[in-house]
């Protein structure tokens, strides 16, 4: 089922993920933190990166390039976690750097991927332009299957989240 656009300036948070521009709706952010140490939950599945203590309670943090096929990079001074909602339980995503909080406007809305190409990428609603870039926007309740879902809840388990 497609998303319909937004009315008015839609915003996002924009983000790099490799070569690649991702965005999300900034309402679908709580906060961006610096990569912090996180622990690894052994057993976990493949796109766990492991827990963070974020003020007291512990959330398990995704890698996003390993999610999507791309091979993992260093952690560095611009690696950022965003913090989000992952089907209405915290969860962190770890993305290479955050470059901005864009408002697209309407008449720059992009493509819906379903209703202008007749299919649909699991994670990524539309694509819009921002400037000169080319950005993906991503549906984050689409970011994990049913099953990885059940694996993070059980992984979670494992690690006293």
């Amino acid at each position: 089922m497609s998303q319909a656009a937004p009315p008015g300036p839609y915003s996002i948070l924009r983000f790099a993920l490799g070569p690649h521009q991702c965005g999300v709706p900034v309402r679908s952010v709580r906060e961006v933190v610096r990569i912090v140490a996180v622990t690894r939950i052994p057993e976990g599945p493949p796109f766990l990166e492991g827990v963070v203590d974020l003020r007291g309670t512990l959330v398990p943090v995704l890698d996003l390039r390993r999610r999507f096929g791309l091979s993992p990079g260093p952690f560095d001074t611009e690696t950022r976690i965003l913090i989000t909602d992952l089907r209405g339980r915290p969860a962190g995503l770890i993305v290479d750097e955050v470059t901005e909080v864009a408002a697209v406007e309407p008449d720059h809305m992009g493509i819906d991927l379903v209703d202008s190409l007749g299919f649909e990428l699991r994670s990524v609603t539309r694509v819009v332009q921002v400037e000169e870039r080319i950005v993906m926007v991503l549906d984050l309740d689409k970011v994990l299957t049913q099953d990885e879902f059940r694996q993070l809840e059980s992984s979670e388990h494992r690690g006293g989240a």
